[in-house]
């Protein structure tokens, strides 16, 4: 019996561990949470646009009681949402286009927040000056925010109890004995725990979802055997190349790389000694590029390299210098190994098929005339 209820206990503490990320991977989490939460904030701010407005039609038209005084709180609501509204587009405007936008977007989703509890907490202690003793106000908005997800939940969660308890310590020392409401204050502070936990858990779950969709972005983007991009993934880096050529009056180049000779490594030493060579070779260029160039395989023993500001002059040194660095790379028992290449720069009037085309016909006509040579189209 204590055995089990051990085993569950390490169980749910196992579950609430925080998961340890690398500063790559949780700067791009980061900017996920707040590119959803933008749009969860968002939704909610139209929904309580939406019911200000209703609320106000009903009041003006089917209600009896004198609403006059809501009229101003009802107005200053709706254009507080409005303002927070535009706010949340323009952050996710910029985060589209700037580096910052998304820095800017989580000061936004950060104001917002802030000013909901502060609202919930002032509504929290008029209803207890008007003798309502309820927390229900500021129960309602961490219920809203439960539905955000934190950025690191372990502390932020604390920070939300630590509210509820301050201003639980205000109400009972400035309004009302905590003795007349200590059902509700205990009540109440279930909920908070539960809270608190509900968005480590969210928070888990979200990470997971998260490494989980990465984890088959990369396998759709990357080939299976040598880990470079793949045929399509390098086809959409040069779509996204030319877009940014045509938009700044920008060069890039093209080069397809074919090792030569190849089915005579197959042929010889088998598919297993092959493989290993297109590994060997994949990661022999890989580290001679810039970080800024899209190295790929284009399919079989071809590889394409494609290089952001770099003229067909430029290119062309660089598939030289990296040809004659291969010669001096070991395969072991297969020997050397050279590569013919087909090199083209982009001008205005080409498509992504006229480009690859015309890199192609310059690799033909490098094996054409002997192999282990570069040739330009």
């Amino acid at each position: 019996m204590f055995d089990w209820i051990k085993v569950e206990i390490a169980d749910f503490i196992d579950i609430l561990r925080p998961m340890k990320l690398s500063e790559e991977t949780a700067s791009e989490f980061k900017e996920k949470l707040i590119h959803e939460n933008s749009k969860r904030l968002l939704l909610m701010l139209m929904l309580v646009l939406l019911s200000q407005i209703f609320l106000l039609v009903y009041e003006g038209f089917f209600s009896s009681a004198d609403a006059s005084d809501l009229v101003w709180v009802r107005v200053i609501i709706m254009g507080v949402s409005l303002l927070f509204a535009l706010l949340i587009r323009i952050g996710q405007r910029l985060s589209r286009d700037q580096s910052w936008g998304a820095s800017f977007s989580g000061a936004v989703i950060f104001l917002i927040l802030v000013s909901s509890l502060a609202s919930a907490c002032y509504f929290t202690s008029y209803m207890f000056e008007e003798g309502i003793y309820s927390f229900s106000p500021l129960i309602l908005v961490l219920i809203v925010i439960s539905l955000t997800c934190f950025r690191n939940p372990y502390y932020s969660g604390l920070i939300l109890i630590a509210i509820f308890l301050v201003l639980t310590v205000f109400l009972h020392t400035s309004v009302m004995d905590i003795s007349v409401w200590q059902g509700e204050f205990m009540v109440n502070c279930v909920i908070v725990i539960l809270i608190y936990f509900g968005n480590i858990l969210s928070y888990q779950r979200h990470l997971i979802i998260f490494q989980h969709e990465k984890s088959l972005q990369k396998l759709s983007q990357t080939d299976e055997l040598t880990g470079l991009l793949n045929r399509s993934e390098v086809y959409r880096q040069i779509e996204l190349l030319m877009r940014l050529a045509s938009r700044y009056g920008t060069t890039f180049s093209l080069a397809i790389l074919d090792i030569d000779h190849f089915k005579r490594v197959n042929d010889t030493y088998g598919h297993v000694k092959g493989d290993e060579v297109l590994c060997r070779f994949a990661e022999s260029i890989s580290k001679r590029l810039r970080s800024a160039d899209t190295f790929g395989r284009w399919g079989g023993e071809e590889f394409m390299i494609a290089a952001p500001n770099c003229d067909l002059e430029s290119a062309f040194r660089m598939v030289e210098r990296l040809r004659a660095d291969m010669q001096d790379v070991d395969y072991a028992e297969v020997g050397q190994i050279t590569f013919s290449a087909g090199i083209c720069a982009y001008s205005g009037e080409l498509s992504v098929t006229d480009l690859v085309r015309r890199a192609d016909r310059a690799l033909y006509k490098a094996k054409a005339e002997g192999r282990n040579c570069s040739k330009v189209g």
